[in-house]
């Protein structure tokens, strides 16, 4: 709450001061300092004295988080904003806004409720698996809950993305609803499989989800690539989806046969 009142306090004075995109990025990079200096200043005290061997021992025992883990969060964040990153550079910039909005659109709301069931599913799943050896009960319990949560509004999405858009936002963002149905069932999967891809972390299989986002990571440039190579930036998010939700699969195999 903090960070995001700093932001837009920031965000309201700096265009008074300076123009340009600079003035989000100083806002962005003052906020944090800002959180960063108080988070530190509240929690200074609370911090245990330092003991090297407990460091060392624990570091051994968690290695595969810095050691895989962290390149796996990286290709993953990359992966997602790949088309953005790619496609600027062969299509004009309205295009690109056309499908940053459709982005936006799709996962920005359903995150919050990612995000909260995710939580759970982690305590529950950890608890399970610790004294059952598995966690295939709360698997399935999460699954169906998260699709009969995501099936309507992936129905609407699929079905009336470009009417919604083009009257929500106006007749020139039509085409951002198209590209909303050619991504429509790629959210879809994420939103369902996401939370429960924490089977890979339960079992200790982190090595085994960086090959994956790896791979996920080649599939992806590929396919924007193609569109790039035919000029035809649909063609690309069709295969970029295509691609995704193929990963997105063997992800849930694994993720249920962990929980197993």
């Amino acid at each position: 709450i903090f960070y995001a009142l700093i932001v837009l306090l920031i965000s309201i004075i700096i265009p008074f001061l300076t123009k340009g995109s600079i003035g989000l990025i100083l806002a962005t990079m003052i906020a944090y300092a800002v959180c960063a200096m108080a988070l530190f200043k509240y929690s200074y005290s609370k911090i245990p004295r330092i003991n090297i061997e407990n460091i060392k021992k624990i570091f051994y025992e968690f290695k595969n988080f810095p050691l895989f883990d962290l390149p796996s969060a990286f290709l993953t964040q990359l992966s997602n904003r790949l088309p953005i990153i790619l496609l600027s550079n062969y299509f004009p910039i309205n295009t690109i806004g056309y499908y940053s909005l459709s982005q936006r659109m799709i996962d920005f709301p359903t995150s919050f409720v990612t995000s909260a069931i995710s939580d759970t599913f982690k305590q529950k799943a950890a608890d399970d698996y610790n004294k059952h050896g598995n966690c295939i009960s709360v698997f399935y319990e999460t699954r169906k809950l998260l699709f009969f949560i995501a099936i309507i509004p992936y129905i609407i999405i699929q079905f009336f993305a470009p009417q919604l858009f083009q009257f929500i936002f106006g007749n020139n963002w039509l085409v951002a609803g198209e590209y909303s149905q050619i991504l429509a069932f790629m959210f879809f999967l994420r939103f369902i499989l996401g939370p429960l891809s924490y089977t890979f972390y339960i079992r200790n299989k982190m090595k085994f989800n960086m090959i994956g986002q790896f791979i996920k990571f080649i599939i992806s440039i590929f396919a924007l690539l193609i569109g790039v190579y035919f000029a035809n930036i649909k063609l690309g998010l069709m295969l970029f989806a295509f691609g995704n939700c193929i990963i997105y699969l063997f992800y849930y195999y694994y993720s249920r046969k962990f929980a197993q």
